[in-house]
């Protein structure tokens, strides 16, 4: 890490010099400050996220069209449904676990839109109810001939503390556990 740092500061003080001596004599310094910090914060963003211009460049993405994966708690708004855009805007297959009909009906109408094809659905579980949780399951192992990612996400803050642990920890350990059949049989590349 001290490399990467010392690399980042040789890299902003260059910047910082360029800038100090193109920029008009009473510009000099404020241009040598900008250019020096600019730099280590631009040198520091690709160090840490991986990428140089943009999240969205996709050149170097993967091709997951033969992919099959069921992301928990896809509501819009949530970090599942972010999850879900992500491996759908990849190509792969989506299937999103809502607790109504009209929010997974809404998640799955913008996230067909975004990804610009139809392989995205949902199946209704409640993780508070282990009723629930099996027919979703059963739901699952019917419709899917394979599953290559889950996304464990669903989950809530507030609530009762057993609708909480079960929300949060029971259920998403049970569906995972009634799926990992249909998980081990699925073929890797």
């Amino acid at each position: 890490m001290l490399a990467a740092v010392t690399k980042g500061v040789g890299i902003a003080a260059l910047a910082g010099a360029a800038a100090f001596w193109s920029a008009p004599a009473a510009l000099a310094a404020p241009a040598a400050i900008v250019s020096f910090f600019g730099a280590f914060i631009y040198y520091a963003r690709v160090w840490i996220q991986g990428y140089y211009f943009d999240a969205r460049y996709t050149a170097c993405a993967p091709d997951l069209s033969a992919a099959v994966a069921l992301v928990t708690g896809g509501t819009i708004g949530g970090l599942g449904y972010a999850s879900a855009e992500i491996l759908a805007g990849l190509g792969a297959t989506v299937v999103i676990t809502v607790r109504s009909r009209p929010k997974g009906d809404a998640a799955v109408r913008r996230l067909k839109l975004s990804a610009g094809h139809e392989r995205v659905s949902y199946v209704i579980v409640d993780f508070t109810s282990c009723a629930s949780i099996d027919a979703g399951a059963k739901a699952l192992e019917s419709e899917l001939d394979r599953l290559d990612y889950v996304v464990l996400n669903a989950g809530v803050a507030n609530g009762a503390p057993p609708d909480v642990w079960m929300t949060n920890h029971v259920g998403p350990f049970m569906l995972a556990q009634r799926l990992t059949s249909l998980l081990i049989s699925t073929p890797r590349a």
